[in-house]
């Protein structure tokens, strides 16, 4: 575990996730904290760039798949976070790297508009990426992503239960009782 928490790509965002999980789950909200505050430099500055490349995992064999895989990784911290008034989905880097720059440079590639230029030697699975789509469109505010998603998900009901995840997620407001309004007397 502890080799994994300073793993630079997936791995350690992985491992990041799960800490932050767990110890959400436990009530240790200290800790989740700690894991989820760490992310902005430790991970979205080192591993994405301003264009959106995830250049650890482009140099993959299945680079469109770890790119996905490790922005799904890198969309639960952020969707941790909410929960914790940590905002990663709008951290931008000082490199310029974000999660929506992650996004936006797979989505058109996901979405057939482009041809994939990086090595993928297994099957091309954009559907990958309704999670993150689905998640980003309730952050952002951004329809644009969840039209995309549904675009992906075509008749598989499986996008209709993220789309219905996604919308009965609950707000940060829902979530951290600091951020509760006090009870009025």
């Amino acid at each position: 575990g502890k080799a994994e928490s300073r793993a630079k790509n997936n791995h350690g965002n992985y491992y990041d996730a799960q800490v932050a999980d767990f110890a959400l789950f436990l009530g240790r909200r200290k800790l989740a904290a700690e894991a989820l505050r760490g992310a902005e430099e430790k991970r979205i500055a080192r591993q994405i760039e301003a264009d959106g490349r995830q250049p650890l995992e482009l140099a993959r064999t299945q680079s469109f798949s770890y790119s996905v895989f490790n922005l799904n990784a890198l969309v639960e911290l952020a969707t941790l976070g909410s929960r914790l008034g940590i905002d990663l989905w709008h951290y931008r880097a000082p490199g310029g790297g974000s999660l929506r720059a992650a996004l936006d440079f797979l989505l058109p590639f996901a979405l057939g508009e482009k041809p994939w230029p990086y090595p993928q030697i297994k099957s091309f699975n954009p559907q990958g990426m309704i999670g993150p789509l689905l998640a980003a469109a309730a952050a952002f505010h951004d329809q644009r992503y969840a039209a995309a998603a549904e675009t992906l998900g075509g008749d598989d009901h499986q996008a209709e239960l993220l789309l219905l995840k996604a919308a009965l997620a609950p707000g940060p407001e829902q979530t951290t009782p600091a951020a509760r309004p006090a009870p009025q007397h």
